[in-house]
């Protein structure tokens, strides 16, 4: 805080005379401007400048407040915006109703993960079925997601490049708009980049069962989020892995393994019950036929969304014949086997369309163009909307343009954080182009190239303090 070596408020002593006269007349040079100079330290050092933490902290604060008011703003739209009429929030209504995980009283559903559904039942039970307590409750955990930013950032490099990611993520309008509706992917992206804090953290090994337990637990609490998140586990339990070594590793993976099964077991165990499977859900089946059917790749190359493949006239055989709809357990997982069975053939028997798919499908999935247009339902016209669009655009592309350097600059500091990120990254690509690739299934990865993006900004602005002349 201060410039020189010694406190402003530190007393000054005269070794020499016990009673000598005051400073001012006794040394001609401690003048009366000597003395304000003292004085307007000492009045400095009451109110000293807030720290970087502090600052993120204050951001956050003012980002919640504004999704609280924007949220008020257009309330009279929440429920008819999002996946307000989607199964989720059907289920998490049914929760809240008549205590059962079914989208339809009776019914009970292994359609879908349960922990959003929880979250949004717990919202609607607290504050009512209302806007409030779901923008509220997303709201916490974005802030949260901004400050694990925060830390992660400052762990990988220094304080700038976690102020830089908690800033940029606080206002990121991809995300900011997500948590104003009945959308997963605040809860998911929270999830995982705790995840990422918990396993960056240190690990000595008087606290290898907190380190590994708390990693086991992040991991089936994931998967119980969304089923995509088993593309970005193999490089995250591999990193936590190798933080051990011999016997050390061994342990770590028995008692991860252990969390993992632990937070799992009741659902798996309530699925086996119904379904006699121990699945965490069926929907994933019909992602993967969404991207690998006669129509995807006419629809992607078109930026049409893939979901009005269901509202073709005629619409597909295959849907014909088992539609979307609830099912029986036992039904549900037949009739998914069906679907994946459909989108495995497609790939057999036209390999070079395949190949041409996830070409396109990685195209899309790193675009910034938010979701295809749909002619049969207006909330997917995402594209329709120029301003949102342009907004989109200039806040992703310098992530997109920086990330590169962000890697370049991380493989030279940390070979270790390079090969976690980078690793990451890929294998949840890789997934997408296999199964179904779009900007939304991406934003859970955006987090890390905010940090990539504050690793080249702290890189310029140490270069520009480095470069500045010395008084």
């Amino acid at each position: 805080m201060y410039s020189g070596c010694t406190r402003p408020d530190r007393k000054l002593h005269v070794a020499s005379d016990r009673h000598a006269a005051p400073m001012s007349a006794a040394h001609p040079l401690w003048s009366d401007s000597m003395v304000g100079k003292q004085s307007k330290l000492r009045s400095d050092s009451k109110s000293p400048r807030p720290s970087i933490q502090q600052v993120v902290l204050l951001v956050i604060l003012v980002s919640f407040a504004a999704k609280l008011a924007l949220g008020y703003l257009i309330r009279d739209s929440f429920f008819s915006r999002g996946n307000s009429f989607g199964p989720l929030n059907a289920i998490a209504r049914n929760i809240v109703r008549n205590f059962e995980y079914a989208q339809q009283p009776g019914i009970p559903s292994v359609d879908y993960e349960p922990l959003y559904p929880a979250i949004l039942a717990a919202s609607y039970r607290l504050f009512g079925e209302n806007w409030f307590g779901v923008t509220f409750i997303q709201g916490v955990l974005f802030g949260a997601t901004s400050y694990l930013l925060f830390l992660i950032g400052r762990r990988v490099r220094d304080e700038v490049t976690g102020l830089v990611a908690a800033l940029y993520h606080s206002f990121y309008p991809y995300l900011f708009c997500q948590t104003l509706s009945v959308v997963d992917t605040t809860q998911f992206i929270f999830i995982i980049v705790l995840l990422l804090q918990v396993v960056l953290s240190d690990c000595p090994r008087s606290h290898i069962v907190r380190y590994y337990g708390s990693t086991g637990s992040l991991i089936g609490l994931s998967l119980l989020s969304r089923g995509s998140a088993i593309a970005m586990l193999p490089p995250i339990i591999v990193y936590a892995l190798f933080k051990g070594r011999g016997k050390v590793m061994l342990k770590g993976l028995a008692i991860m393994v252990g969390a993992t099964a632990i937070v799992l077991a009741p659902w798996l165990t309530r699925n086996y019950r119904y379904a006699k499977m121990p699945i965490i859900s069926t929907h994933g089946p019909f992602g993967l036929w969404q991207g690998n059917n006669e129509f995807s790749y006419e629809y992607l190359r078109n930026n049409i969304s893939l979901d009005s493949i269901y509202a073709l006239n005629p619409p597909p055989r295959i849907y014909q014949e088992n539609p979307l709809k609830p099912r029986p357990p036992k039904e549900a997982v037949k009739v998914a086997e069906k679907y994946k069975a459909a989108a495995f053939r497609f790939m057999r028997e036209n390999p070079k369309e395949f190949i041409k798919l996830c070409w396109i499908k990685c195209v899309k999935f790193w675009s910034w163009t938010y979701n295809g247009y749909s002619p049969s339902k207006s909330s997917y016209g995402f594209g329709d909307h120029k301003i949102r669009k342009y907004v989109y655009f200039l806040s992703y592309v310098p992530l997109l343009i920086l990330f590169l350097p962000g890697f370049w600059l991380l493989s030279r500091q940390s070979q270790s954080h390079f090969m976690l990120f980078s690793c990451t990254i890929l294998t949840y690509t890789v997934a997408h182009m296999i199964v179904i690739g779009y900007t939304r299934l991406r934003l859970p990865l955006d987090p890390l190239l905010m940090i990539l993006l504050g690793i080249v900004i702290s890189r310029a602005y140490s270069q520009a303090k480095t470069a500045e002349p010395v008084q």
